[in-house]
């Protein structure tokens, strides 16, 4: 697997994946050359990264260059949020409720990006993980066909 980066990336990303990248400007983080086609991923670290991104509405301009290079779009949420009781975003232990967002809004918002703007969403916890994600998603989009749903075996009777 090869990884195009984007030259933005963090050295500590960009690192994650040695030999195995190249790094050209792009107007979003990563690309996967699969068999199905590119497939191109936008990484945002949760929450911080992703709420500025849509408050500054960068994260509008990375979806408008995603669509333009391919039909597969995919937002990496890289980390993970954590909520108080109340539900707002809890930033090391302590409430954010000014910024207002708070679990019900991000859920939206998320649906937003899923649902309106029809860009794929995928999780990883850590950098671990996000290696993970993008070598599952390689061999995911490699792989010639899948009908896992359509070919299971009916239920069989006594």
């Amino acid at each position: 697997m090869t990884v195009i980066l984007t030259c933005n990336e963090p050295k500590k990303i960009r690192e994650l994946f040695g030999d195995d990248r190249l790094e050209i400007p792009m107007g979003f983080d990563m690309m996967l050359i699969t068999k199905s086609g590119r497939i191109v991923i936008e990484r945002k670290r949760v929450p911080g990264d992703l709420l500025s991104s849509v408050s500054d509405g960068r994260l509008n301009n990375e979806i408008l260059a995603m669509r333009g290079e391919t039909q597969i779009q995919i937002l990496l949420l890289h980390g993970s949020i954590r909520y108080d009781k109340n539900g707002y975003i809890s930033v090391h232990g302590r409430s954010r409720p000014e910024r207002a967002w708070n679990r019900k809004g991000i859920i939206n918002l998320l649906r937003t990006i899923q649902y309106v703007e029809g860009v794929y969403i995928e999780e990883a916890s850590n950098s671990k993980e996000l290696v993970q994600v993008l070598q599952d998603l390689q061999e995911y989009f490699d792989k010639g066909s899948h009908t896992s749903i359509k070919s299971r075996p009916r239920i069989q009777t006594d």
